[in-house]
């Protein structure tokens, strides 16, 4: 048996995710391995990464037998009233995500042949101002682990 290492507790990096960026499936030209432990990521011409934002951005990903069930999830504020129609219209497209952590490190969360699937709650009422709350839900069951990105 073998120690497994730990960051010295002068290492400044910071917990959490401060960005989530998604892309359809389909709009995903290659995700090659750039090194034995990174990826990078190519979109097709035409294609970019739209900007999701959301706060509380959190990532699970539990290893059992073989597979990863990774969720990735957010609150997202809005008081634009068509935003439940777009929430609705993504529950039937797959995704393929970069998040960036607190320390400025982007990482890849799903794969063109295992995308991710969506789904929505409402949270609570809206208030005054009209505001409204989701929490989105990015999950899938998949052999690959959230990756980092070259």
């Amino acid at each position: 048996m073998e120690n497994l290492p730990k960051n010295d507790r002068n290492c400044p990096n910071l917990p959490g995710y401060v960005l989530l960026n998604a892309a359809y499936d389909y709009e995903v030209a290659s995700a090659p391995m750039a090194s034995p432990t990174t990826r990078s990521v190519t979109l097709k011409t035409g294609c970019s990464w739209g900007k999701i934002p959301g706060t509380n951005i959190s990532l699970q990903s539990n290893f059992n037998d073989g597979a990863y069930e990774l969720e990735i999830s957010c609150l997202l504020h809005s008081i634009n009233v068509d935003i439940e129609v777009k929430l609705r219209d993504w529950c039937r497209h797959k995704f393929v995500l970069r998040l960036t952590d607190r320390n400025r490190k982007m990482w890849l969360a799903g794969m063109p042949d295992e995308p991710l699937n969506f789904a929505y709650d409402h949270v609570g009422d809206a208030d005054a101002t009209g505001q409204r709350c989701y929490r989105l839900r990015f999950f899938r069951s998949t052999t690959y682990p959230v990756f980092p990105l070259e």
